[in-house]
């Protein structure tokens, strides 16, 4: 019987070793048809230490690389209960891949295995199915775009500045989250955490707001209009390299619950999955969003920022504090910034001080095409970038994501410069021309 056992723990442990090759293997069909002399390289410091696979190969299909090689990169095993989730993935072809790049990956084979089986056929139900899984996926991304978005649309509609040091704060809030783990994850529930790590940057992002419009825009307001431009972009820099140097420059991750998903509509030939950590953290997020377009049209802050965003000069003269709405734009917008980088840590899991500067010039984007100064205009771009990313990932190819997004841009500024929702001549009166 002892031996038994010891055969059975060794039985276990070795299939535990290969798991981690298995699923590295599982995606060479992504990036190589037919490999040929595969290699295996394996690099394990600890259950602390992120754990790698490297796949070298020659490749003999039509459209392979002469030689090439994969890196899959595993989460530290002490951080993920002892399971192995890929954090990313380095290839020779295409280059780094994030772990939603890789999810897509996933979905990619699997949508091919359905298309080539022979028990499932691909029918009208199975691609009706695929477009609804990249829909939900474009969804619970979408409420993070538009946090953003909206806090562009709020400090653009009273200064009429685009403040760029939004991409470092919701760095920070990404990083609140991180920090938050690591003094309480032990001993306080899941919901508590976030809650607690959405509190904490809402409040670090209300105060980094108020600072940012005291030092760098009050001092520049009534200069030329690209002053506080590149002020903001000097911010910025300066924001995103204090992360780096506070923080350190290496991937974090973050790990909340396991992976549990709903499975829904089975049985069409490809099944539609909805993760439950994705829809509570897209329900808060929506949830803000919500308070915040019902704190621009329903409060008194609301039509005090309403009449410095339309004409300044005259709100002033009817008992507005101009200075004060304004700061308190700004502390509103920091704070929604800053949520979107608590909610977006907690749905993907890597933090690193890189990654607010591409999310911030999506936002941007958002806001544009919504019409920039509209809070409902925010909301429908960020939906549309959401989408327009999610199905080209999909359909086209993950590194055309951008391509797409960024040509949408394009486009919408030449056909309707004003935005989607935007209305031409919306500048303030004594801004108009006579």
């Amino acid at each position: 019987m002892i031996l038994l056992a010891l055969a059975l723990l060794a039985a276990a442990a070795t299939a535990s070793a290969d798991e981690p090759e298995r699923r590295c293997r599982e995606l060479l069909p992504v990036f190589v048809a037919a490999p040929q002399d595969l290699r295996i390289e394996r690099r394990d410091q600890g259950p602390a230490e992120p754990y790698a696979i490297r796949l070298t190969w020659r490749g003999a299909g039509a459209g392979d690389e002469t030689e090439g090689s994969l890196l899959c990169w595993f989460l530290p095993r002490d951080r993920t209960a002892g399971a192995w989730q890929i954090a990313e993935v380095v290839s020779s072809r295409y280059g780094r891949l994030s772990r939603y790049d890789v999810q897509q990956a996933y979905k990619m084979l699997r949508a091919q295995a359905y298309e080539t089986g022979e028990a499932v056929q691909r029918t009208a139900g199975t691609r009706l199915a695929y477009l609804a899984q990249q829909t939900v996926n474009g969804l619970s991304v979408a409420a993070v775009y538009a946090l953003v978005a909206i806090a562009f649309t709020i400090v653009f509609a009273l200064t009429r500045v685009i403040n760029l040091a939004f991409g470092p704060l919701y760095t920070v809030g990404a990083f609140v989250l991180v920090v938050t783990v690591a003094a309480l994850r032990p001993a306080v529930p899941i919901a508590a955490l976030l809650a607690a790590a959405v509190v904490s940057g809402v409040a670090i992002g209300a105060a980094a707001g108020w600072l940012m419009e005291r030092t760098v825009f009050a001092p520049t307001r009534g200069a030329a209009s690209t002053v506080p431009l590149i002020a903001s972009i000097g911010l910025a820099v300066a924001l995103q390299e204090w992360v780096r140097l506070s923080q350190g420059p290496r991937t974090h991750y973050v790990l909340l619950t396991d992976a549990t998903t709903w499975q829904v509509a089975p049985g069409t030939g490809f099944d539609l999955h909805i993760s439950k950590g994705h829809v509570a953290v897209g329900a808060a997020a929506l949830g803000l969003c919500v308070l915040l377009w019902r704190l621009g049209e329903r409060t008194a802050l609301g039509r005090r920022m309403r009449a410095c965003a339309q004409d300044p000069r005259m709100a002033a003269l009817l008992g507005v504090d101009v200075a004060r709405t304004m700061r308190i734009a700004f502390m509103v917008a920091g704070a929604a910034v800053a949520a979107a980088g608590v909610f977006a840590a907690a749905q993907y899991g890597v933090v690193n001080f890189r990654m607010g500067a591409v999310v911030a010039l999506k936002g941007l984007t958002a806001a544009i095409l919504g019409g920039i100064g509209s809070l409902p205009g925010a909301l429908l771009g960020a939906l549309v970038v959401a989408l327009s990313e999610a199905w080209t990932a999909a359909y086209v190819g993950s590194a055309w994501r951008e391509v797409a997004v960024f040509g949408l841009l394009v486009a919408v500024l030449v056909l309707r410069p004003e935005g989607l929702l935007g209305i031409r001549g919306e500048a303030p009166a004594d801004a108009r021309p006579g």
